[in-house]
């Protein structure tokens, strides 16, 4: 283990590393549903109106709206000129369900969800843009991040742009808003450096330097205290979004790391040497590697509303669970404090190229590369979500 904390006192040999093999342990589930097989492979998939509708967007550019109950198909449209890279929805401050797209053509759209009704067509940047995301509390803005080197923070209520984000020196692939009320935006890139910014002024307040290759992906620790970058120098550092100053390295990866994910303190990233790491980043401890993937694992996450909602898996005692999605076809939910395999979702025929689960942990959604699309049902217990979702 090397877990190189910028404290005094850290013992790396104290550190802890719990192996799991996920070909031997843990149940196995069958998708509850497949949707109707798509022609193009699905890069977007998010839920919205509280879990009663699926929204799938493809490399053609369309944009599907499902009922996730029973996979009625209720409108198809085109939304873009090419693939569609990322999808996210939100409730607004007015309470109506948004949803935003982005994509190969340079642009984000951005509509109700019930009505279909196209509210904005953001297309002021020049080149791919790769995501895009709603501020908390609310999504009064959007932040989106491209290829051509920016990112930009919106206005979702007028479509006008708040502040173009300029000063990396290659694409911008990642973008975070703090979970804190400054309106702080984190974004990362192909320069080998993240920034974090005042989204509202525009104002750069820090740039993280330290990355010796592409940054990849970056991610806010649920109280806003830590930001998380990895790389695809094999390595995952940890900042003080406050200070700008580095906490710690983690080494423990051999090959690049795809994406990160945080449940309090703990710390998931998952890499192409076919392994997830959790580290914990108040304890400066790595406490499992999550081993048994025979691919490349490009995804990680939490289920859960907020990261730290307890998922049951028909067990109330239970606590939250990791998500890890892998090119050998298997999805795998894990215990984050034990590190045991949980369960291995089983159905897929290709690589997995997005997900999401609703907030209350019921329902899972899963895509890959050969345009299947699976909803899995996690949690029997009748649904909790709001009726009001009717497509008008």
């Amino acid at each position: 283990m090397d877990w190189r904390a910028e404290m005094d006192g850290v013992d790396p040999g104290s550190e802890a590393e719990d192996e799991q093999d996920a070909t031997k342990t843990g149940k196995t589930r069958k998708p509850s549903m497949q949707l109707e097989l798509f022609p193009e492979a699905v890069r977007g998939l998010a839920f919205a109106c509280g879990g009663e509708l699926l929204i799938t967007g493809d490399a053609s550019g369309q944009v599907r709206v499902w009922s996730a109950k029973n996979g009625i198909l209720y409108y198809t449209q085109q939304k873009h000129d090419g693939a569609i890279t990322s999808i996210v929805t939100d409730c607004g401050a007015d309470e109506r369900d948004l949803a935003a797209s982005c994509g190969a053509d340079s642009r984000c759209h951005v509509w109700e969800v019930r009505t279909n009704l196209s509210l904005f067509v953001l297309s002021a940047h020049t080149a791919t843009v790769w995501k895009c995301v709603f501020s908390p509390r609310g999504g009064v803005y959007l932040a989106t991040c491209s290829a051509d080197h920016t990112a930009r923070v919106w206005d979702t209520r007028t479509g006008r742009t708040v502040t173009h984000l300029r000063g990396h020196e290659g694409g911008v692939v990642g973008v975070a808003w703090s979970p804190d009320i400054g309106h702080s935006v984190a974004t990362c890139s192909w320069d080998r450096t993240a920034r974090l910014w005042n989204g509202l002024s525009g104002r750069c307040l820090h740039v993280f330097d330290g990355h010796h290759d592409w940054v990849t992906a970056l991610a806010f620790s649920v109280d806003g205290t830590s930001l998380a970058t990895c790389s695809n120098d094999c390595t995952v550092r940890v900042w003080n979004p406050m200070t700008g100053k580095k906490v710690g390295v983690y080494q423990e990866h051999k090959a690049d790391v795809n994406c990160l994910a945080f449940s309090g303190s703990l710390l998931a990233s998952s890499s192409q040497d076919r392994s997830v790491r959790i580290v914990d980043v108040n304890a400066h401890a790595v406490m499992h590697c999550l081993s048994g993937h025979r691919d490349n694992v490009p995804f990680v996450g939490y289920i859960g509303g907020h990261h730290d909602q307890a998922y049951a898996l028909g067990d109330p005692s239970a606590t939250a669970v990791l998500i890890s999605c892998c090119d050998d076809q298997i999805i795998r939910l894990w215990d984050i404090h034990t590190g045991d395999l949980l369960e291995s979702l089983l159905g897929h025929k290709a690589g997995i190229l997005a997900w999401d689960a609703t907030e209350d942990a019921e329902l899972l959604a899963t895509a890959d590369k050969s345009g299947a699309v699976f909803i899995w049902k996690l949690n029997d217990k009748k649904s909790r979500r709001r009726d009001s979702c009717a497509i008008l």
